[in-house]
């Protein structure tokens, strides 16, 4: 092609351009052959990981930029200026605690003795890590960690014993990459908080880190630190328990008669919002020894990070914040920040059925009451104990995401509707469907609503992993119906403990997303029977795979510590050991 183009730059002959163009095209035609080619092998002989290789490949990888910011009133359009910009959004001054810390006298009457640091502990918490984990500034990640400690490791654990036991965080452990992602689904991505910063710590400092939150989380437990409905970031108690919890004390009331009110409120900023000082007063309270407050107060201070987006990284700046997003720490210590608010919120005399199950910063305050306008009132009790705690302990409610549901199986046009008024004049009106921890909620407990909703989301990730087949080429049969297991049932059937009891209805909807899956794993005609794809692809039908998934809680039920929320809420007759 070079050649045939640099005789028609000499000649300019027609006929030398006709010629030059025939070979361009044969060049340029035989290296997207040769691509094709390429991934058409790669997919045919894919086995075990290259199967999600391919998925990954596949993946949008487009990084969009970021449009001009707008806060406050200013417009950022530089990189400077929007890091400027995200810094004053997302990263504000904690607020000052009001009490003062004496670091020097920590011991009161409940504190409780704390091991010395084993060579196991350090071993797992390097270990138990992705080799591959993204790094901090210092650029080593876990993999280099894993050589090290195979080539020195008794320097090594000294380390960690020495600076765990004295109360010291090193300062070039404080350093972090903020990565600023965006948040899905917003409308208007030219806000600050339409993105979320992500700290990406250096490896070395997630070792102490990882030991400590262990250790914290060990704690919490044995010593019954943090209130029973906290949940998230403790062993255990997962998202889905929290809503087994709450759904089983609205079909309770259901079953008496009763008007089940849930107000949702989540925790503004969270743990940017943390105050050092109340955290550790709170800790000292509950009995932790001089070198866990010593090591707290170490980790929180001086911290320094720098902005990562648009393929730009800011120079390292000191960042006041609370704690940082993305340290294994983190959700023990907010669990402890809150777990008074728990304690606040014990049912009195005006709220006697007052229960409040959450997951890290999500709170739901639930009454049950013989209507909407009593559940309501206690509902505004509830509300102005829990403003009133947040106020006196450096916490913010963000009130615009405060939503009201009241569930029962009244007809429509019988109920009132009737509101809740916070403390702050804001009136929240009851919705149509809620989603908690991403299961949408409806007043009768349907579910139809979220089953349409995660059936929509696990067909758009179908489609997009049946770009890697056709019937004449791609992965095998095998490896799209592990894919299928993989990245699309766990889409579909997301807590399908909680709301599958045999209904026809919603197991159509997921049986006809199981047959497009079938041909598209077979490469079947579109009018080959349901039944004959299902045993070809060796798929198991939707009743029975939700049923294994009821069990499989069930089992996992019985397996559960006896102050479980879900543990608590099961029949006197359900057997207490496996």
């Amino acid at each position: 092609m070079a050649k045939q183009h640099r005789k028609w730059k000499s000649t300019q002959l027609d006929s030398e351009y006709t010629d030059y163009k025939r070979h361009r095209n044969t060049y340029f035609r035989a290296i997207r052959e040769s691509k094709a080619n390429c991934w058409q092998n790669f997919l045919n002989t894919a086995r075990n990981q290259d199967i999600f290789t391919a998925v990954k490949y596949i993946r949008p990888t487009q990084a969009l930029k970021t449009p001009p910011l707008v806060f406050k009133e200013h417009c950022a359009t530089d990189f400077e200026s929007k890091c400027q910009m995200f810094r004053e959004a997302m990263f504000p001054d904690p607020p000052a605690s009001l009490s003062t810390f004496n670091i020097q006298n920590t011991q009161t009457d409940k504190s409780f003795s704390w091991p010395d640091i084993t060579d196991l502990e350090v071993q797992n918490a390097i270990y138990n890590s992705a080799p591959h984990k993204a790094p901090g500034p210092d650029g080593i990640n876990f993999l280099c960690l894993r050589h090290v400690y195979q080539s020195i490791p008794i320097p090594f654990v000294d380390l960690f014993k020495v600076l765990l036991t004295t109360g010291y965080h090193p300062h070039c452990w404080r350093e972090a990459t903020g990565a600023i992602l965006r948040k899905p689904n917003k409308p208007d991505y030219s806000i600050p908080k339409s993105y979320r910063p992500v700290s990406l710590l250096n490896c070395l400092g997630k070792i102490s880190e990882k030991i400590m939150a262990s250790r914290l989380a060990y704690f919490a437990e044995s010593q019954g630190l943090l209130h029973t409905d906290q949940m998230g970031g403790r062993q255990g108690r997962s998202a889905v328990d929290a809503v087994m919890a709450l759904v089983h004390d609205i079909q309770q009331a259901q079953c008496n008669g009763k008007v089940l009110s849930a107000l949702f409120v989540d925790v503004k900023g969270a743990f940017d919002h943390v105050s050092r000082t109340q955290l550790l007063l709170i800790l000292q309270s509950l009995g932790f020894p001089t070198s866990v407050l010593n090591w707290i107060d170490s980790f929180l201070s001086d911290r320094q990070l720098g902005l990562a987006f648009d393929g730009q990284i800011q120079p390292l700046l000191p960042v006041n914040t609370g704690i940082p997003q993305g340290s294994p720490i983190s959700p023990i210590l907010f669990l402890f920040y809150l777990t008074n608010l728990f304690k606040d919120l014990r049912p009195s005399i005006l709220t006697p059925q007052l229960r409040s199950p959450s997951y890290i910063d999500d709170i739901a305050l639930v009454v049950t009451g013989p209507s909407e306008e009593a559940n309501s009132r206690a509902l505004e009790v509830a509300a102005r104990r829990a403003w009133s705690w947040a106020a006196d302990n450096m916490i913010v409610f963000d009130d615009p995401k405060t939503e009201l549901m009241h569930f029962h199986n009244k007809t429509q046009h019988n109920t009132s509707n009737t509101p809740v008024t916070l403390p702050h004049g804001i009136v929240i009106h009851p919705s149509q469907h809620i989603r908690w921890l991403g299961v949408w909620l409806d007043r009768k407990l349907l579910f139809n609503y979220h089953v349409q909703q995660k059936t929509t989301a696990a067909t758009r990730a179908l489609n997009m992993i049946s770009r890697l087949c056709n019937s004449e080429w791609g992965l095998s049969a095998a490896a799209m119906r592990q894919l299928y297991y993989t990245c699309i049932t766990p889409i579909a059937d997301y807590v399908a403990e909680i709301w599958w009891k045999g209904q026809i209805g919603l197991a159509n909807k997921l049986e006809k997303l199981q047959s497009e899956a079938n041909r598209r794993i077979l490469g079947a005609f579109r009018t080959s029977p349901t039944a004959a794809l299902e045993i070809e692809a060796s798929t198991l039908p939707v009743p029975l795979r939700l049923d294994r998934l009821c069990k499989r809680y069930a089992y996992r039920v019985l397996q559960m510590s006896p102050d479980h929320p879900v543990r608590l809420r099961v029949p006197s007759s359900y057997p207490t050991t496996i």
